[in-house]
């Protein structure tokens, strides 16, 4: 009978490891829910105390662990972009420790998302574009300059 060969001891503890990677994987929770902005927010880490028990649990069963919904995000004109600027600029700034975190959460979020999906006006699930995903990280990084000290 021959003996177990080095090739296959070290194949069983690829394979072994391999399980472990795919169940905790798949036992990592996605919160949702909506800020005080009315913006659905997801993340891998529990919501703020504030809206703690107004968060769902997303299933994420049947999804790739690299693809979540993103949030719709309305087109906004520049001329309403700019005046929204200056008075954004003028104002003193207003420090919102919910709303800060919350964006700080979302940034983690997207920075760390290899693949996105989100729902278009139609319904239909499709995969977010990079440069939609870079506008998005820099919506994300606004909102932290704005309501973080």
């Amino acid at each position: 009978m021959a003996g177990i060969t080095l090739m296959e001891v070290v194949m069983k503890r690829i394979y072994v490891l391999a399980l472990l990677l795919v169940s905790a994987a798949a036992s990592a929770e996605i919160y949702k829910w909506k800020d005080a902005s009315g913006n659905w927010q997801y993340s891998d880490q529990p919501p703020p105390a504030a809206v703690k028990g107004k968060a769902t649990v997303v299933k994420t069963k049947d999804q790739p662990v690299s693809a979540m919904p993103g949030t719709k995000v309305n087109p906004v004109s520049t001329a309403t972009a700019s005046s929204a600027a200056a008075e954004t600029a003028s104002a003193p700034k207003k420090v919102n420790p919910q709303a800060c975190q919350e964006a700080q959460i979302r940034l983690r979020f997207l920075q760390g998302a290899t693949q996105m999906r989100m729902t278009n006006e139609k319904g239909v699930t499709e995969f977010l574009p990079a440069e939609k995903k870079k506008e998005e990280i820099a919506a994300a990084q606004k909102r932290i300059e704005d309501n973080c000290e």
